[in-house]
């Protein structure tokens, strides 16, 4: 089955906000934070600008599946890099910049959310699939923001860190996140 992306900010504007709400409220997840998050939140942060909403629709026009990033860096504390591996430490750091306190800021992109629509009877749009798309366009988006690495925070659950796991994205061990996440980084390549 084909997909269509199209940037949140691309719909509304051709579309209008009304349409697109609708189209926004048949969305289901397994996970009620990425369901609120889209119904409730992406809007509103797509006009202030904190992250930017990706929708990926079927040959049906119906919406399959979505993901959400920013370009927020990640931050390393300086007792965080003692936690580390030093393999890892010394690729991060390498990309960093250290800022008057000793952290290490890490300019890269937020994968802030990723979710399938499990409302639709036929839904063929794989978690992989999401990633890959939204993995590409950050390549593209590289060609002119120049951003060495991905991030993205997520439950401590060994099916969701396989997942990541399997698609190129490392945990970064003994390193929990300001909101009590495990924290996954991968190269953009």
């Amino acid at each position: 089955m084909k997909f269509t992306t199209f940037s949140l900010t691309e719909l509304l504007s051709q579309i209008g906000e009304d349409k697109v709400r609708n189209k926004l409220k048949g969305f289901r997840s397994k996970d009620k934070d990425i369901e609120n998050f889209l119904i409730n939140k992406a809007i509103f942060f797509e006009k202030i600008s904190i992250s930017s909403t990706y929708l990926i629709f079927n040959s049906e026009k119906k919406l399959a599946g979505y993901f959400s990033i920013a370009n927020r860096s990640l931050i390393l504390q300086k007792e965080d890099l003692d936690i580390i591996s030093k393999t890892l430490k010394k690729r991060l750091t390498k990309s960093a910049s250290e800022n008057k306190s000793g952290d290490y800021v890490i300019n890269s992109f937020l994968l802030g959310q990723v979710g399938k629509n499990f409302n639709l009877e036929k839904n063929n749009l794989t978690g992989n699939e999401i990633l890959k798309i939204a993995y590409e366009l950050l390549l593209e988006i590289r060609q002119k923001i120049r951003v060495k690495f991905i991030w993205l925070e997520c439950q401590n659950n060994e099916k969701i860190l396989n997942f990541y796991q399997n698609f190129g994205f490392s945990k970064i061990d003994n390193f929990i996140s300001e909101n009590g996440y495990n924290v996954m980084i991968m190269e953009l390549k």
